[in-house]
């Protein structure tokens, strides 16, 4: 069941195309399909993009390219196949290193990421990083790390759609003693990160859009589809989607 945490994260960034932005996706496919062009596609991130420890994991990891060679096929993997289903041509990398800020990305992975080739890029932070600093949140870092990319990406391709990657909230920082969020609904991390994602649109108007994984994680537990507190046992019928 946990290849779920990661189709949620896809629906999530499929959402991105939403209605008030379909006739512009719509004209860059049509105007790659004319020319017989691929929509070069780059996924930036850590084990919330590869999908660590779920069957996600290595999904069709040989449909992508692995930009560190890990091997892994996570979202970038799931991804790919629904634009296969959809008859789209797009080629899909994945740039993730385990437990990775934005910063180190910045720091290490330039030569990837700063490449004119790229149509789209996906960036995803840490998983604490957007939060408060009263909640062990490095805002600042992430803010700072987010401007560095967005002008990297734009200064070696204008024309690039940057895609801010919202992760989830975690249920270790929530329903354990002596965390962040220890006696807070799971809506309280999840508001954090929702608000530090979309912040970076309001500082950095290049940002093309936020896709909201971690809303539609949310949405999933506030609807009875996912457990809320999976530390208090299983309930028959819904969906672990926090351990």
């Amino acid at each position: 069941m946990k290849i779920l945490k990661s189709l949620l994260a896809l629906i999530a960034i499929w959402a991105v195309f939403s209605v008030s932005q379909a006739q512009e996706v719509n004209s860059a496919i049509s105007t790659a399909v004319a020319s017989s062009r691929a929509i070069n596609v780059l996924f930036v991130g850590n084990s919330f993009t590869f999908g660590a420890l779920a069957s996600a994991n290595y999904y069709n990891a040989r449909s992508i390219t692995d930009a560190n060679g890990t091997g892994y096929g996570g979202v970038p993997g799931i991804f790919k196949q629904l634009t296969l289903d959809a008859s789209l041509n797009y080629n899909v990398t994945m740039e993730a290193s385990p437990g990775k800020t934005l910063g180190w990305h910045f720091v290490n992975k330039s030569n990837i990421i700063f490449q004119a080739k790229w149509n789209m890029v996906f960036l995803q932070g840490y998983s604490t990083e957007p939060l408060p600093k009263s909640r062990d949140g490095n805002f600042n870092n992430f803010n700072s790390a987010v401007g560095s990319l967005v002008r990297g990406i734009l200064t070696a391709n204008d024309n690039a759609d940057v895609i801010l990657y919202e992760t989830w909230p975690r249920a270790d920082l929530t329903y354990r003693a002596h965390v962040p969020y220890y006696r807070c609904p799971i809506e309280t991390m999840a508001n954090d990160l929702h608000n530090g994602y979309y912040s970076e649109l309001n500082d950095y108007p290049n940002i093309h859009a936020v896709s909201p994984a971690g809303d539609a994680w949310l949405r999933a537990i506030e609807e009875g589809i996912a457990l809320r507190d999976p530390y208090d046992g299983s309930v028959p019928g819904k969906v672990d989607l926090l351990t």
